[in-house]
């Protein structure tokens, strides 16, 4: 499928910061996007609450998460761990 050029294709709160940048995209980048859902299915919230192309942007490439255990206290270590790497800057 064809895109105008800057158009953003993906849902804003689950996208990779290398897909809002328009940058060529491999499997980390569906990881990262696995490591949102997953956040969102052990804790109930997504790990970062985006409106605008620009925040995703930000909120994607520099902040990160509440740890999962702050939010879900009973949440297994292991699990954590495991989102907390899918969801790593680099």
């Amino acid at each position: 499928m064809e895109t105008r050029p800057g158009e953003i294709l993906g849902t804003l709160a689950y996208i990779s910061p290398e897909q809002l940048l328009g940058d060529s995209l491999d499997g980390r980048s569906d990881i990262y996007s696995l490591g949102i859902v997953l956040y969102q299915m052990a804790t109930g919230e997504l790990p970062f609450a985006v409106r605008t192309p620009s925040e995703a942007l930000k909120m994607h490439r520099e902040q990160v998460p509440t740890a999962p255990r702050e939010i879900q206290p009973g949440l297994p270590a292991k699990l954590e761990q495991i989102i907390c790497k899918a969801l790593q800057k680099d």
